[in-house]
């Protein structure tokens, strides 16, 4: 197994940059000026068509996420010192920084859920300080990855950009839930960052630039959030919980489960935590064996995502996070079903 994952490292994308960062490199500290722009372009290009599919298939989040989205994002920014901006790039290594901030932050809320059960005040505190600071530099990092993707697509206007290529249909959608986590981190840290608030009606509108079907339900549960999220934006004709089934319905179909992210986190904005039980069901009933290769690491993380709120309930009740092989089920229950009203 061992040697199967050296194997796999030697052969990826990432691991094959490291000559041309070298020979850039060279070329860059040689003073040879005149080949900075096409040196970046050059490196922006592989990361493009190599280092984000290669990312995006992998099963590895911390890796991907503390790893790839930390490490190779000062170096890919400062392309934008010799040529354009790599919007593309920058807008996934943004994402995954994000995401690595958002998991620190997640952690230190289960500290400090921990020593609030235990009556530890001074613990519980620093918990909460710390929590919100990660927040603060998640909001920060889903914000500029939010800002590249309307650099690289335009603003959201209510004009649909050219979306003909699967690839930007991709990262479209997962650029509209970017800009919702950056509000929700924002919030979460105490408003320290000042998200811009109507980027939620302005990606609910968006969203409808995408297939529902085509891409798992996600565009639907990106609208149902924003009903979460911004008092008065549901329409009259619209239920919230109705618009997540149908979601579900096609997650399942697809074993796919951002739509289940979305869902948790619609249902935690809303504080129902009977549809939040139930979204947690639904993603350990879709299990982890179906989502499409390229798009594995998409679903890893809307589960870790999923598996937090379950382990914020599994810490309240019991003061340990969801035990290994028990995501769906929770303190004191017996095995149940998901509730699958309005998805037969």
């Amino acid at each position: 197994m061992q040697e199967d994952s050296v194997d796999m490292v030697s052969h990826s994308p990432v691991r094959q940059l490291g000559p041309v960062l070298l020979a850039a490199a060279a070329l860059l500290l040689g003073g040879c000026a005149p080949v900075y722009s096409t040196t970046g372009t050059l490196l922006a290009d592989y990361a493009e068509d190599n280092v984000v599919p290669h990312v995006q298939s992998t099963r590895d989040t911390d890796m991907a996420t503390c790893g790839t989205g930390t490490g190779m994002n000062q170096f890919l920014a400062s392309f934008g010192r010799v040529m354009h901006t790599p919007d593309y790039v920058m807008f996934y290594t943004d994402l995954l920084a994000g995401y690595c901030a958002a998991f620190r932050a997640a952690d230190e809320n289960l500290r400090y859920l921990r020593a609030s059960n235990a009556g530890d005040v001074n613990e519980a505190a620093d918990a909460r300080i710390a929590e919100k600071r990660w927040h603060a530099i998640a909001a920060e990092r889903r914000y500029s990855a939010f800002r590249h993707l309307t650099s690289a697509y335009g603003p959201l206007d209510g004009d649909c950009p050219d979306l003909d290529a699967e690839a930007d249909q991709m990262t479209y959608l997962i650029g509209l839930v970017v800009g919702l986590q950056a509000m929700q981190s924002d919030a979460r840290s105490g408003l320290q960052v000042g998200i811009p608030r109507d980027i939620a009606p302005r990606a609910a509108d968006a969203s409808r630039c995408l297939d529902n079907e085509r891409w798992w339900g996600a565009p639907g549960a990106v609208r149902a959030t924003v009903w979460t999220l911004v008092p008065g934006s549901r329409p009259d004709d619209r239920d919230i919980w109705a618009t997540y089934r149908r979601s579900v319905r096609l997650a399942d179909d697809a074993g796919m489960r951002l739509a289940l992210a979305l869902y948790v986190n619609g249902a935690d904005n809303a504080g129902n935590t009977p549809e939040l039980k139930n979204a947690v069901r639904h993603t350990a009933r879709i299990g982890g064996d179906r989502a499409p290769e390229r798009y594995v690491l998409v679903d890893r993380l809307a589960t870790m995502e999923v598996r937090h709120f379950s382990d914020q309930l599994w810490t309240r009740e019991s003061g340990k996070r969801t035990p290994v092989g028990a995501l769906g089920r929770f303190p004191g229950e017996t095995p149940a079903q998901p509730d699958t009203e309005g998805l037969l």
